[in-house]
Formats: structure tokens, sequence, C-alpha cells
């Protein structure tokens, strides 16, 4: 029940929780303004930044607004279903890729267009080095795209072994050639994981 002023603010007395309601720290609403002003490109309302814990109903109904704008800012061509294939240790020997990772590093190679071209379209290049959203032969996780590729027509994500292995699929009994999908982490929502 502190009713004196935070250090550094205003002459404006703090106001105590709510009397029985659940409560968060004030750091994961103002996160969640942040993330609102990535989304609507708006300037925070200083009134709106919080120095103590917030009731959780409030933060529920904005954290709702917030996942549906973050939603919404996403392109129809963020997602690629294709084969799948893994490359890179252990089944062959450890080289570089064209974002100069490691092929032995846990990554992707991700063609948006499940082809043996394309590599250096726009769309393709939107994908270089950002993290995604993977779902294959009934695993799920999340990599980062560290090369172009792969190189054979109908597969358009290839797995290093080691992101394979960090998704839960060995990558010396593999499923090439079975349907994935990867789904691109918009910005705006990569402030919400934390990354």
């Amino acid at each position: 029940m502190l009713t004196g002023t935070a250090i550094g603010a205003t002459a404006e007395p703090l106001r105590p929780v709510e009397q029985g309601c659940r409560t968060v720290p004030a750091a994961k609403w103002n996160n969640l303004l942040r993330v609102n002003r990535t989304v609507t490109k708006r300037k925070i309302d200083r009134n709106k930044i919080k120095r103590r814990p917030v009731c959780i109903a409030p933060y529920r109904k904005l954290k709702a607004l917030v996942y549906k704008r973050v939603r919404e800012c996403k392109r129809p061509d963020d997602v690629v279903v294709a084969g799948i294939s893994v490359f890179g240790p252990p089944a062959e020997g450890a080289g570089g890729t064209a974002y100069g990772y490691s092929t032995a590093d846990p990554g992707l190679a991700i063609n948006p267009y499940a082809a043996t071209t394309g590599w250096n379209s726009p769309r393709a290049l939107r994908w270089a080095r950002r993290l995604v959203r993977v779902t294959a032969a009934g695993t799920k996780g999340i990599l980062r795209v560290i090369d172009k590729g792969p190189a054979i027509s109908g597969r358009g994500i290839d797995y290093t072994g080691a992101g394979a292995r960090q998704v839960g699929l060995n990558p010396l009994n593999f499923p090439t050639d079975s349907i994935g999908r990867a789904e691109l982490i918009s910005r705006c929502e990569l402030r919400l994981l934390g990354r």
C-alpha cells in the first residue's frame, strides 16, 4: 500500500493495486505496450506506462488485443509448405553456408518456391537469417534460416543435422520428402517471444 512517489518520477503519487486481484509485473505490461507500438507504429501514451504490478484482468485484455494485431501483421506469403530434407553433419562434412554460418550449426535452408531456382528472389531473401517456426513429422520448433536451398525440386525446407536434432528428429534416420511447414516469425511477434 505505498502511496509515495517513485524514484525519478513526477510528483504524482503511486496508486495502490486493487485489493484482492491477481497481479502481473509492471515489466510485462510495459513490454506489451512496446510490442503494440511496434505493430501499430504509434507512440506509447506515457500515462499507460506502469511502475507497479498490474491487475491481471486489464493485462489479459491488452494481451488479447496485441496478439490479435500481431497475427494481423503477418503477410500471406510468410509460410512454406514443402518437402523436407537434411544436410550437413553427421551425414555430410561441415562447411560454410550462403549466410556465413556453418552447416554444423542448428538451422534451416529455405526455398519458398520449392524449386531449383528462386533463391535470390526478394521473397526468398526476406527469410535470410530470420527465425522460423517449423513443423514436420510430428515435431515443432524454432530455428534460424542459415542457408539458401534446398537444391532439389519439390523440397523447400532443409534442416541441418544439428537443427533436426534440436527439434527432435534423427538426422541419420530422417523422414526425407515428407511434408513440412515453415512459418516466418514476424518482427513484432519476436518481441512477444522475448527474442
